[in-house]
């Protein structure tokens, strides 16, 4: 099955209307013709980019959530990562926990989908949803 590990910029704007390409990844996952995948990186760069106050917009990203697979940073994830800033020379080019979500993407074998191509694109090995 397919994987796409979403990164944050997609989510937030699909939470504030913008829901291309995401709508039709959601549909898709939800007939499991692909699984959608995010990562605590993203949960923490989402939750804290947005004020989320109301019960029912946390019940509403609560519900956004449980519609992806959530991959744990392993120690082969984090291990990627850090080979990857060393090896690329990526320190003060790309942020770490951009890092991190393309070596989950590796690790996974999954595609990335990201509105920000400009910081992975720095990252060898990274494969986008086109």
């Amino acid at each position: 099955m397919e994987k796409i590990v979403i990164d944050t910029d997609i989510l937030i704007n699909y939470w504030r209307g913008e829901v291309a390409p995401l709508s039709e990844l959601l549909k898709q996952g939800a007939e499991g013709s692909l699984e959608l995948v995010a990562s605590p990186i993203m949960l923490f760069e989402f939750y804290s980019g947005l004020e989320l106050e109301s019960p029912a917009s946390r019940e509403r990203a609560d519900l956004l959530f449980s519609q992806f697979f959530i991959q744990d940073v392993t120690p082969p994830i984090a291990k990627l990562a850090a080979q990857l800033v060393r090896k690329n020379k990526l320190e003060g080019k790309v942020g770490k926990l951009d890092v991190l979500i393309a070596a989950t993407a590796m690790i996974l074998g999954a595609k990335l989908l990201t509105e920000n191509r400009r910081h992975f694109t720095l990252i060898p090995g990274v494969h986008f949803v086109e």
